[in-house]
């Protein structure tokens, strides 16, 4: 098993792709489940997460964290643990990118200034 800190995020992807699942990575890269779902989520990758996806939607409708929280029923702790880390896929370019994290990407800028 890896000691966390060496665990780049290309391992975590491809450790994805070749795992059944994404508890099965954090298993057997020995890291947590909420760092497997934000690394993949900020390479762009759908890992078919209806609540990352719903937490999305409300982002790009532009309510906060605390009204997704709340019409969500989660905690601001499960909210973290399914977005993308804040910056992004870790400098990919645009086009190394999903549309998805591209979109979330110029979104994230754009408001960053408000």
């Amino acid at each position: 098993m890896k000691a966390d800190f060496k665990i780049s995020f290309k391992d975590i992807i491809n450790e994805y792709k070749s795992a059944s699942s994404k508890s099965a990575v954090g298993k057997n890269l020995g890291i947590s489940y909420s760092k497997v779902i934000k690394t993949l989520l900020s390479a762009g990758i759908d890992i078919e997460d209806e609540l990352a996806n719903n937490i999305f939607d409300l982002k790009c409708q532009g309510f906060t964290n605390q009204e997704i929280c709340k019409q969500l029923n989660i905690s601001m702790k499960v909210l973290n643990a399914h977005t993308p880390y804040a910056k992004g896929a870790y400098g990919l370019p645009d086009d190394e990118i999903s549309e998805k994290a591209l979109y979330y990407r110029q979104w994230k800028n754009k408001n960053k200034n408000n």
